[in-house]
C-alpha cells in the first residue's frame, strides 16, 4: 500500500479508506478539499477515519492521503496570544483570510513564524551549560517562556549569546525541547497547562461576546463552519 488511497464509505464524520498505509492515529487529508481527519481504527486494509470538519458532498473514489504524523501542537511563542479551533487553525487568520465564514479545507500555521521576538541571554560567553538548562527568556504578553540548552548536548562552554529580535523559526526548536523536558518531568503539568491556554482564550472570546459556558466546548470548534 502507498501513502495514498481512496475513500470507501462516509458515514456522516466518520469516512472508511482503502488502499493507504496508515498506523493509529496518523493524521490525513481526506477527499478533494483535504479535510483533516485522524485515524482511529484499523481493520485489514481499511482504515477508520475522524473527519474533523463537515463531510457534506465528499464522495467514495475521492482520495485519502496520509501524512504519516499523528495529530500534534505546535508549540513557541505565540501560542498564549491567540486563539485557535481544535485543530489549532489560528481564528483571528482565518477571519482575516475569509471573513465571517470558515471554508473547510482550509488549513492555517498554529504559530507566525515570520513575527520576531525579543531575546533575552540568561547565560553569559564563557559559561559551562548542559541540555535543560536555561539559556534565555522571551516574553509574551505577562508570560515569560524560558529557552533551553538542547538535549543531547552533555556539557560545553558558550562561546557566542547575544540578545536581539530573532522569528520563531530560530527559537522554536529549543522552546519545543525545554517544553518536553519540563512535561517529562512533571508529566502532571500537562492538563494544566492546556487547561491555562484553553481558559485564557475563553475569555478572549468573551470579550467579543462569545460565552463558552464549558471549557471542552472549545473542542467542537474544530469541526466550526460560521463564527
Amino acid at each position: 500500500m502507498s501513502t495514498e488511497g481512496k475513500i470507501y464509505r462516509v458515514a456522516g464524520p466518520v469516512v472508511t479508506a482503502v488502499g493507504v498505509a496508515t498506523k493509529m492515529y496518523d493524521v490525513v487529508h481526506v477527499g478533494n478539499e483535504q479535510l483533516m481527519g485522524e485515524v482511529i481504527k484499523i481493520v485489514g486494509d481499511y482504515s477508520i477515519i475522524q473527519v474533523y470538519e463537515d463531510t457534506s458532498g465528499i464522495m467514495p473514489g475521492e482520495p485519502v492521503t496520509t501524512t504519516g504524523r499523528p495529530l500534534a501542537v505546535e508549540l513557541g511563542p505565540g501560542l498564549l496570544t491567540s486563539v485557535y479551533d481544535g485543530i489549532q487553525r489560528p481564528l483571528p487568520v482565518l477571519r482575516d483570510k475569509m471573513g465571517d465564514f470558515i471554508y473547510r479545507g482550509v488549513a492555517a500555521p498554529g504559530l507566525d513564524h515570520e513575527k520576531k521576538w525579543e531575546f533575552t541571554p540568561v547565560a553569559k560567553e564563557g559559561d559551562e551549560i548542559s541540555a535543560g538548562e536555561v539559556l534565555g527568556t522571551v516574553m509574551e504578553g505577562h508570560m515569560l517562556h524560558k529557552i533551553m540548552c538542547p538535549i543531547g548536548i552533555k556539557k560545553g562552554k558558550i562561546e557566542s549569546i547575544k540578545a536581539g529580535s530573532f522569528t520563531g523559526e530560530v527559537i522554536l526548536d529549543t522552546f519545543m525541547l525545554a517544553v518536553s523536558l519540563a512535561v517529562a518531568a512533571i508529566p502532571e503539568g500537562l492538563p494544566a497547562i492546556v487547561t491555562i491556554v484553553l481558559s485564557m482564550g475563553v475569555q478572549r472570546m468573551a470579550k467579543s461576546n462569545a460565552i463558552i459556558r464549558h471549557l471542552p466546548a472549545v473542542e467542537t470548534l474544530g469541526a466550526a463552519t460560521v463564527i
